[in-house]
């Protein structure tokens, strides 16, 4: 402690901070970019370590180490080094114990954020009655429900966790247990941030199987049935990644009261286009009510999600910042006719009736539907994963596209002449490859430069998929 001598305790609180995360850790934060950032990317938990893992992991030995030295360091420290609780690990009872003696009960005051598995890979597992509980072996205990129910006492431990974070594999799982511990908490207004992940559309890069519909008992669409029944509305932020959703939580979803102080939204591949899609316009865009807090709106692989009608719900998102649209459409989309020359110089023309945003993000989308996205705007235009000319060719389709925008950044061109990927080689995928992009990138900055617009090849993807070479 002698190091400290002297210091105020403001500057030795800031000191703890930069010990607690370096940034080279990628960790989901909900609201942000959990929906696509794989959980795998977190610390992986060793079996044969069950003592340490939850207290030290590689980036939180030295807080640890700071905690030995005495008990005004420990005090100091303990609400840093217990804020993240991270359970992705293969569930057995000897670690879930560990995690609620170890951490939860003693600690749980202290705990901030909860990440966790909700149920186990295998659908269906049955172990024996524990018999140090004083129960008789042999007839076995349904273990998804065992896992839920343990689930819910480490949240009931954590009475001041703000961000949950549920990852699940069978959308079967009831969820029940937990959710009776979260209603309280987000009544209360303790926790504002909920995400609930699909694994099975986290860990898949392609698209779902569009027939894939299963419109059974779905434990995580009733927990956001009993989210959006609440009558307190204090969610700030969330995240929704599932295989389906029902009519009546999109409904919810577009109206409940309980989603009003939402400042974030994000959704990936929910909306589905047979059990959702609305064909008259007034009647699909007139059910949204306005979110007059949303500052970042996020949709990915929605099918519903018709790219002439984002400008129309950004227009009803008065104080929407950030708007994310990737591998968003349907195949029966119909392609909207040409809009007339002059349109962004009407006087209802939304960049004169809207204010402008700081950033949007087009991914995995076509010419048409860049068209169709371009009288947003938007201080800066981020194009990921989308064909090298799709963008070139709508900016030199329509001379008015994107007004207002001052930066446009696009993938580096070694990732478009196949230098960067999984599936890519260090040399360009055929000899015109090289070629073509140099002309399309040339053709880009004078179409740009010509707008006074700033060109940076600095874009990464937010959704890596299967499809694109590049």
């Amino acid at each position: 402690m002698r190091l400290f001598n002297g210091l105020p305790v403001e500057t030795v609180l800031q000191i703890i901070k930069e010990c607690r995360l370096p940034q080279s850790i990628d960790t989901p934060i909900i609201g942000s970019d959990a929906a696509w950032q794989p959980w795998s990317s977190l610390s992986e938990f060793q079996k044969n370590h069950i003592d340490t893992a939850v207290e030290d992991n590689t980036y939180r030995s030295t807080l640890k180490a700071l905690r030995l030295t005495n008990k005004a360091m420990n005090t100091l420290v303990e609400p840093y080094l217990f804020e993240e609780v991270n359970m992705f690990f293969d569930q057995n009872p000897g670690y879930g114990k560990c995690v609620q003696a170890h951490v939860t009960k003693p600690q749980g005051k202290h705990v901030r954020v909860i990440r966790a598995n909700v149920d186990s890979a295998l659908a269906t597992l049955f172990l024996g009655i524990d018999e140090e509980e004083g129960e008789e072996g042999g007839e076995g205990l349904y273990w998804p429900l065992m896992w839920v129910t343990f689930l819910a006492n480490v949240i009931a431990d954590c009475p001041n966790v703000r961000s949950l974070g549920l990852y699940h594999h069978h959308w079967e799982t009831d969820f029940t247990p937990i959710t009776e511990k979260i209603i309280p908490l987000i009544e209360k207004g303790t926790l504002v941030s909920l995400g609930i992940y699909s694994l099975q559309i986290m860990r898949r890069s392609s698209i779902w199987p569009a027939n894939f519909v299963d419109r059974g008992t779905s434990g995580p669409i009733k927990l956001l049935n009993e989210v959006a029944a609440s009558v307190v509305s204090n969610l700030k932020a969330l995240d929704i990644v599932e295989e389906w959703m029902p009519c009546e939580t999109y409904a919810a979803l577009q109206v409940s009261p309980a989603f009003a102080q939402l400042t974030s939204l994000t959704v990936r591949y929910a909306f589905r286009h047979n059990i959702l899609w609305v064909s008259d316009t007034a009647e699909r865009l007139g059910a949204w009510t306005p979110r007059m807090r949303l500052t970042r709106l996020q949709l990915i692989s929605c099918q519903t999600v018709y790219a002439p009608d984002i400008p129309i719900l950004v227009g009803l998102f008065e104080t929407l910042e950030e708007l994310l649209v990737s591998t968003c459409g349907h195949g029966d989309d119909v392609i909207p006719p040409r809009r007339s020359p002059g349109w962004s110089a009407q006087p209802d023309a939304l960049w004169k009736r809207k204010v402008t945003l700081k950033e949007f993000v087009i991914e995995h989308m076509s010419r048409w539907e860049i068209l169709a996205l371009g009288i947003i705007p938007s201080l800066t235009v981020v194009c990921a994963n989308v064909w090298p000319a799709e963008m070139l060719n709508a900016l030199e389709e329509d001379g008015e596209l994107f007004p207002a925008t001052k930066l446009l950044r696009v993938l580096p061109n070694k990732v478009l002449q196949g230098g960067e990927g999984e599936n890519s080689s260090e040399e360009p995928n055929d000899i015109n490859d090289s070629n073509t992009a140099g002309s399309i990138a040339r053709r880009l900055d004078a179409v740009c430069e010509e707008r006074k617009v700033e060109v940076r090849r600095d874009a990464s993807r937010y959704r890596p998929c299967t499809c694109c070479r590049y």
